[in-house]
Parts: C-alpha cells; sequence; structure tokens
C-alpha cells in the first residue's frame, strides 16, 4: 500500500465473541515524500483538534500519528450495512478538514 488517508471497518474471531466490530481513520506514511512537507505528528494533532467526534461511538484518540482516531460498535447483523454504511458517510464529511491541513500542515 502507498500513502494516504482513510477509513477501515473490521471485525474478527474476537470481535464476534464480544458482539462488535471495529472502525478507524488511519495516516499511512503521510511523510514518505519528504517534497509534500507533511508531518505526521503535527498533521494527527491537528486532525484531532479539528474533528468533530459527535456521532462517533466509542472513540479513542490515544494513538500515534497513523491511527487519528479508533472506535467500536455493537455488532448487529440486522443493521451492520446501515451501521458501516453511516460511519462510512460520517468519514466522507471530514474531507474538508483532511485536504485543507493536507494544504497547509
Amino acid at each position: 500500500m502507498g500513502q494516504g488517508i482513510f477509513f477501515s471497518v473490521w471485525l474478527g474471531n474476537g470481535e464476534v465473541e464480544t458482539n462488535r466490530f471495529n472502525y478507524n481513520i488511519h495516516a499511512l506514511k503521510l511523510g514518505l515524500q519528504k517534497s509534500c512537507g507533511v508531518k505526521p505528528v503535527a498533521f494527527a494533532r491537528a486532525f484531532r483538534r479539528r474533528f468533530s467526534f459527535a456521532g462517533w461511538p466509542n472513540i479513542n484518540t490515544d494513538y500515534g500519528p497513523q491511527t487519528l482516531m479508533q472506535g467500536w460498535l455493537p455488532l448487529q447483523l440486522s443493521t451492520f450495512e446501515q451501521d458501516v454504511l453511516g460511519l462510512i458517510d460520517r468519514f466522507a464529511s471530514t474531507q474538508n478538514i483532511i485536504d485543507e491541513l493536507l494544504n497547509h500542515t
């Protein structure tokens, strides 16, 4: 994989046993291209300051600069697709923050 900012959802045997699934926003290798000028730690701090955590259940930001935030939701098979689509929509709404920070960090 190259570099970028992406949203992911995952579950494994442990999550199935605890009836939950995980999600995060991840910033991978942002400092890889020196010409870009993005400093991963500064980007993560700025993102976390500007990010609206409302509507993101069970969230944690106590990670290094690659995991910008991580959370989890209850795993309910009857609503799983809608739950994931809702999270994807919320991630898409962060585009302005991400673009602005990438252009100014």
